[in-house]
């Protein structure tokens, strides 16, 4: 047998043999954003996992976490946090206008001494003791969470989601700091800007008047005014026209939450220390949460359509039903590499607030 013939046998055994080897040992996910790809695996011995089949016969997920860590290992945080503040240190990671700053007069920097300079702005100099990151899915409802929620120092909401009223067991009902994505601030625009420019046909109500608006414009406005006085946070750059809707919406519509940005962006850290392409807004705001807070929280971060007890999960638990929806992030292994933090006691993954007639950490 010469070399070659040798080398290529070689070869074919060692397939062979992983193969074999890797499928009495995986643990597998399935993604359900993409039935038509091969489903994600994983070492036998990741996060004490265990491979469960539906009725369909397709493969999920079901987690036992029983002995994972529920706690903060302080070390593993401040890791996490150091490594974040080498790229994005706290004056970087958000700046919120001051409620007196007049939206034309906004100016926006990433100097520090120009930030000093215009006296427009403050950010979080010292952090908080506990952080709730909100994620927005359905494996929320039913979670009895929002009691939780609610009592931690800093919430951060992603997306402009609902909460509060039916959602207030499960999500809660306050809120710190809420998302907008660059996807939604266009829509924004797209109702309101040329009504900053140019004003738009009104009818009476009362002794005042409201702007006639279509369905998904009012559906803004309701989401605004959940806001109060709190803060909507633009952590993507920022559009033309932005600041003359803002204006508008403070001066037409009596909408008085603050407006902030992030002076650097942290999808960028995200991207280079958690090795993914396109990161989610969750994990862009865990990344952010590392120079804000002490100990963070994630709730409602679950990329499945199915738990572990087969029953179906809404992408967003404020949709009606079940939505199929094109995503261009790695939402699985995304989630893998929570589980990892978790783990590590880098921070806590709480979905289920009702096991035991207590609070329990874990991710289905």
């Amino acid at each position: 047998m010469n070399k070659s013939r040798k080398l290529l046998l070689c070869l074919l055994v060692t397939i062979c043999v992983s193969l074999w080897w890797f499928k009495s040992s995986s643990l597998i996910i399935r993604n359900p954003f993409d039935e038509g790809k091969k489903a994600l695996t994983f070492g036998k011995d990741y996060n004490n996992g265990t491979v469960a089949r539906e009725n369909t016969g397709k493969e999920a997920l079901i987690f036992n976490n029983e002995d994972a860590p529920h706690y903060i290992n302080e070390a593993v945080a401040t890791e996490n946090r150091k490594k974040v503040a080498k790229i994005m240190q706290p004056w970087q990671t958000i700046q919120i206008y001051r409620p007196n700053v007049d939206p034309m007069d906004m100016h926006w920097s990433r100097n520090i001494k120009q930030l000093r300079g215009s006296n427009q702005t403050d950010w979080i100099e010292r952090r908080v003791k506990s952080c709730a990151v909100v994620g927005n899915s359905g494996i929320l409802l039913g979670s009895n969470c929002g009691h939780t929620i609610d009592n931690m120092d800093l919430i951060i909401r992603m997306n402009l989601a609902e909460f509060g009223h039916e959602y207030s067991s499960d999500v809660g009902s306050k809120v710190s700091f809420t998302t907008i994505n660059r996807e939604q601030l266009r829509l924004v625009l797209a109702c309101f800007l040329n009504m900053a420019k140019a004003g738009k046909e009104e009818v009476p109500l009362g002794n005042a008047t409201t702007p006639v608006l279509s369905t998904e414009c009012y559906t803004f406005i309701k989401k605004f005014r959940l806001l109060n006085d709190d803060v909507m946070w633009l952590f993507k750059g920022r559009l033309p026209g932005l600041q003359e809707v803002l204006s508008l919406l403070r001066k037409r519509f009596g909408l008085g939450f603050k407006f902030a940005y992030s002076p650097v962006d942290p999808i960028g850290p995200s991207v280079k220390l958690w090795k993914f392409k396109a990161p989610t807004s969750g994990l862009a705001m865990y990344t952010a949460a590392t120079q804000l807070c002490d100990e963070i929280t994630l709730f409602g971060f679950y990329p499945f359509y199915t738990d572990s007890y087969n029953r179906t999960i809404l992408h967003h638990y404020y949709e009606p039903e079940l939505k199929e929806i094109v995503v261009h992030h790695q939402m699985p292994l995304e989630y893998k590499t929570l589980l990892e933090f978790k783990k590590k006691g880098a921070l806590r993954l709480l979905n289920n607030c009702t096991l035991s007639g207590k609070e329990k950490h874990a991710e289905s």
